[in-house]
């Protein structure tokens, strides 16, 4: 995400914060996250990294995307557990439309949704028309842990 150098973890963390409450509200995603029970039997519980990602231009979108994804992969992995998948979620969109936007969506498939409500609107601006605030929920296996380190000899 491209942010001011003065930008405060909090404020960090509120963005992404929103952004999950408005994906939260679109209830494909929701019902992704919150497995409901079925049968009457207890899910396992399931673990998400929560990672943001804006796209501003084509070539955030053509240079950037799939590093980016590549290094939250290996974050999560190497800080985590295996990864089991990721869900995106198109917090926000200046076009809906846009190319990239709708070349992302047919590459992902089913683990690509747009929110219901969107986490900010764009004002009429004098640059690209592609600006996209996503968010990326991994989620993982944790095999980090006191259980998973070896007992001292």
């Amino acid at each position: 995400m491209r942010i001011s150098p003065d930008a405060s973890l909090e404020e960090l963390v509120g963005r992404l914060a929103r952004d999950l409450g408005c994906a939260l509200l679109t209830l494909v995603v929701l019902d992704r996250v919150v497995w409901a029970r079925q049968n009457g039997a207890m899910r396992e519980p399931r673990f998400f990294a929560l990672c943001g990602l804006a796209l501003e231009t084509d070539d955030d979108y053509c240079n950037y995307y799939q590093l980016i994804m590549d290094r939250q992969a290996a974050l999560v992995a190497g800080s985590f557990g295996k990864n089991d998948s990721c869900l995106t979620v198109v917090t926000a969109a200046e076009e809906p439309d846009w190319y990239c936007l709708v070349e992302l969506r047919d590459d992902l498939g089913d683990s690509c949704f747009t929110a219901a409500v969107p986490a900010v609107t764009f004002q009429n601006r004098m640059r690209s028309r592609g600006s996209v605030r996503m968010i990326n929920l991994w989620s993982f296996r944790p095999d980090k842990g006191p259980d998973a380190i070896p007992a001292r000899k």
